[in-house]
């Protein structure tokens, strides 16, 4: 999840993405504001309350996979940690002649291997993941972790802690230590410029 900042204003809102009044699978989004705009700030997909994709690095496969079934770009077999692409024979009448057999395509949730996703289905998804992100700014979003964030009052490392602007010299050179490299003579600036580029 996304490292939140006490003193912005949260909103945690919840989509049902299959379309029903008992929404198995959910879309979880969190907003904040900053001045007059409102940024989506995470999101994550929930199936029957356990968490599936726990931000939205992780939507992207979620949802590209959707978007291919869709398109009907897939081959037997093809799948990721969230799907994979099945085809089953069936009969309009669930009888044994084969000459009324058709060929199901679908994707089998990793998540509930009970559970098949139809191309209708998979549009339905798409369509409301889609939709929910309409009139926000996604500047926000969390693709990748904070290593560093540097500001006037605090800045804070990648192990979560909060540190004082006085003591950003100190930690520099004892992370750069951890590393093997010499910090002596070095100017914070260049202490700073080899954390980013060694972290």
């Amino acid at each position: 999840m996304a490292k939140y900042n006490i003193n912005s204003n949260i909103v945690v809102k919840e989509i049902g993405l299959e379309g029903g009044d008992n929404d198995r699978l959910v879309l979880r989004q969190i907003f904040t504001k900053e001045g007059s705009k409102i940024y989506i700030k995470d999101i994550l997909i929930k199936y029957d309350d356990k968490v599936i994709v726990k931000n939205y690095r992780e939507s992207i496969p979620f949802l590209i996979t959707l978007k291919s079934f869709t398109k009907r770009i897939f081959l037997h077999g093809d799948e990721n940690r969230y799907f994979q692409y099945v085809e089953q024979k069936m009969t309009k009448d669930n009888t044994k002649d084969k000459s009324n057999q058709k060929i199901r395509k679908s994707l089998n949730c990793k998540f509930d291997r009970k559970k098949y996703i139809s191309f209708n289905e998979a549009s339905i998804i798409i369509d409301y993941i889609e939709k929910s992100m309409l009139g926000y700014s996604p500047i926000k979003l969390n693709i990748g972790k904070t290593i560093l964030d540097i500001n006037e009052i605090r800045f804070m490392l990648d192990d979560n802690k909060i540190y004082p602007p006085d003591s950003l010299s100190d930690t520099l050179d004892d992370r750069l230590k951890e590393l093997g490299i010499d910090t002596k003579n070095m100017s914070d600036d260049d202490k700073l410029s080899l954390y980013i580029e060694h972290t």
